[in-house]
């Protein structure tokens, strides 16, 4: 989600110079605009600030998504997904201030937070229905009662079908210890198991300096 405001420091591209561009340098550039500015420069503008031609940064790309740090569209090297950052819309608000960021799933929404220095609040809804829920996430630790967050496939699978896994990653209410399917939402129990369901009311969020 793009949102700018005037209280947003300006991000300021790193050089890299005579330095051969790895992986890990695209997506520190990925990641210090979006925390900044809600959005990510696109190609042509990553190519000129990093100082490499745009084929070296495919090539980063490539790398950068066999390592799953991006999502990358298909047959192109336009970014769909920023772990823990979508590009795209989600049933996953994340709000700091005047800035907005979509989260991929429940889980990947408490990374963001993670990677935010002060309190936010991520919108959602249970089992990505109607019920709407707010968690708020303030000095690195999540407020929130009863919210659970429902992992349906084998996270050793995930990468099989990474969109689809992550469009999965829900929150719920239900008891952690003997989990009633009839009591989860619709979207959840048409022919899925529980593999996994966790609580996030303990969550402790590791900040990332």
């Amino acid at each position: 989600m793009v949102e700018r405001t005037a209280a947003v420091i300006p991000w300021r591209p790193r050089r890299i110079d005579d330095e051969r561009m790895e992986p890990g340098h695209l997506d520190s550039e990925l990641i210090r605009p979006l925390l900044d500015t809600c959005s990510v420069p696109d190609n042509a503008q990553l190519a000129d600030r990093l100082h490499c031609s745009a084929r070296d940064l495919e090539r980063c790309f490539d790398e950068l998504a066999e390592q799953h740090g991006v999502v990358l569209h298909p047959n192109s090297h336009r970014v769909r997904v920023v772990h823990p950052f979508s590009l795209a819309p989600t049933p996953f608000l994340v709000t700091a201030g005047a800035r907005r960021w979509w989260g991929n799933c429940a889980w990947c929404s408490l990374g963001v937070a993670s990677l935010i220095d002060g309190p936010c609040t991520i919108t959602t809804s249970l089992g990505a229905e109607e019920e709407r829920v707010v968690i708020s996430v303030a000095n690195g630790r999540v407020t929130a009662d009863d919210l659970l967050v429902h992992f349906p496939i084998p996270m050793a699978r995930a990468w099989d079908n990474v969109v689809y896994e992550l469009s999965m990653l829900v929150t719920g209410t239900a008891d952690a210890h003997t989990f009633d399917a009839e009591s989860w939402p619709r979207a959840l129990r048409e022919g899925f198991e529980v593999v996994e369901v966790v609580g996030i009311a303990k969550h402790l969020v590791a900040k990332v300096s």
